[in-house]
Formats: C-alpha cells, structure tokens, sequence
C-alpha cells in the first residue's frame, strides 16, 4: 500500500485538480493506522511476556529513528541551494516508493520464514481470550 502511496505522490504532483492530492494523503493515514495496529498485535505473539514492553520500546525508537532521519535522506536527494522542481519532487517520491518495495519484498521473506517455521504470526491470538474482564467504576 504504501509503495501506491509514494507513486500517487509521484505522478500527482503536476495534476491541475490539486484535491487528487488528497488520495495519497488519506491512504497514508489508513496504512499508518493499520501499521502500528498489525507491528503491535504481532508482538504480544512472538515475545514473553516479561519483556513485551521493551519490545514496544524498541519498535517505537526504531518508528522515531526514521522519523528523524528520514527528512535528512530527503534532504540529501534534493539539489542544495535551489528551488524544488518537479524533477527533483518525482525523484524524492520514486526513491521512497522503491525503499517501500524493498520493505514489501522483506515482509515477503518474513511470511515464508514464517510460515516455514509454523506459522507463528498467522496463528489466532489467545492471549486477549484467557484474560478475565474486569470492570473499574
């Protein structure tokens, strides 16, 4: 999804309804929240309870990492001292279309992995069935 995202944002950009821009946009925030929802879900499956927080902790410095470092790299690809052109807009945008390929392909390998090695991830998550309810008032 998010290697459409970065394409839409390739070839949009010189469009003259500006509102097609919108798309892209709100499918980034539909991916966002289905990322953070499917990487948290996931952990809770594949690590101990004893260190499941500092597993969060970690996916979240790694989520603040490329936050920080990302708008550098962009940086890095846009010529210095110049305005913006279009050209330069469509290289930013096919540069993270393509790392977002490289991520799908690697999601690929981990599903055969997993699957190899008995499907941990696609298993039903009894964990949130065996809690008891509690209500507070």
């Amino acid at each position: 999804m998010l290697i459409l995202i970065h394409l839409f944002f390739g070839f949009l950009n010189d469009q003259e309804r500006p509102e097609y821009i919108l798309i892209p946009f709100m499918m980034m925030g539909v991916w966002f929240a289905l990322y953070n929802t499917l990487i948290f879900a996931c952990v809770s499956d594949l690590v101990s309870q004893k260190i499941i927080s500092s597993c969060f902790g970690l996916i979240m410095s790694g989520e603040n990492l490329g936050m920080a470092i990302g708008p550098i790299i962009v940086g890095e690809l846009l010529p210095e001292g110049e305005t913006v052109t279009e050209r330069e807009y469509d290289t930013v945008s096919f540069t993270l279309a393509a790392i977002s390929g490289l991520s799908f392909i690697l999601a690929i390998f981990l599903w055969k992995h997993d699957r190899d090695s008995g499907s941990v991830l696609q298993r039903r998550n009894t964990f949130a069935l065996e809690r008891p309810r509690t209500t507070s008032i």
